[in-house]
């Protein structure tokens, strides 16, 4: 009795020591399961983040390779145009400056005409008043002429100053008129003799035109003949019947090659 009453007591304690040294164990074996687990759970971030770190930087990289093709496109582009843009300008200002140049041409064309046309004004104004002195002179002249011609007559004649000058103005009036009858018959003359030289001029134009034509066809003359023998016996043994042929009857015998015709020419035309 006494002994299971020892046995019943210490089993509850060895169960308890059994149950710390299980809580013990299990507790250790809790602990390495942990880190055991930790440690994977910790190299398993590590990669991701690892790979995480190289998918980001790749996808900088390329974000960044796109934005630089980007801002180099861009940059392409306002340069062409920035310099599309210069050019327009430098196009416009070029034709800026031909328009001015051609401006500029025609204002010195302009201006060397005006001055030869003020130089011919100028020039003609001289001969004008050129012109004018010598028929001021010219007048008095006459004028003096005039009062001589009167004073003459009234020393000669019983004539009174008025009488005078109707025979000096008589005289002077058929002067004139012969003269002026001279003028017309010289200028009839002269567009006569013109007239006559122009014709002859054109007459003989239109001789050396047409001449040359007529003459062919009024002084040569086609003959046909049958055969190529007959041409022979025409022209005989070293043209002896041809000679003979031009001597008796004085035209000229053209014979070529030509087959079947010889040819007349004579300007006589009872001789062809």
């Amino acid at each position: 009795m006494h002994g299971s009453l020892i046995i019943a007591e210490v089993h509850p304690m060895v169960a308890a020591l059994a149950g710390v040294v299980g809580v013990l164990i299990g507790g250790v074996i809790g602990v390495m399961a942990v880190r055991i687990l930790g440690g994977q759970t910790l190299s398993h971030a590590k990669e991701e983040a690892t790979q995480i770190k190289r998918l980001a930087e790749a996808e900088a990289q390329t974000t960044i390779e796109r934005a630089e093709v980007e801002a180099q496109k861009r940059a392409l582009s306002e340069r062409d145009r920035v310099e599309s843009e210069l050019q327009k300008q430098r196009d416009d200002l070029r034709e800026q400056e031909r328009r001015l140049a051609k401006r500029e041409d025609q204002h010195e064309r302009k201006l060397e005409a005006l001055t030869l046309k003020e130089e011919r004004l100028a020039k003609e104004s001289e001969d004008l008043q050129a012109r004018t002195a010598r028929l001021t002179e010219k007048h008095a002249e006459i004028d003096a002429l005039i009062e001589k011609q009167k004073e003459a007559l009234l020393r000669v004649t019983d004539m009174s100053r008025e009488q005078a000058e109707q025979k000096l103005l008589s005289i002077i009036e058929q002067d004139v008129q012969e003269d002026a009858a001279q003028i017309v018959r010289t200028s009839i003359e002269t567009a006569q003799s013109d007239g006559r030289n122009k014709a002859q001029e054109i007459i003989l134009n239109a001789i050396q035109r047409y001449a040359g034509e007529f003459a062919a066809e009024s002084t040569v003359r086609t003959i046909p003949i049958p055969s190529d023998d007959i041409k022979g016996r025409i022209i005989g043994r070293e043209g002896r019947n041809i000679r003979a042929i031009q001597q008796l009857t004085g035209v000229d015998l053209i014979v070529d090659d030509t087959p079947g015709v010889i040819v007349v020419s004579c300007f006589d035309k009872v001789r062809q």
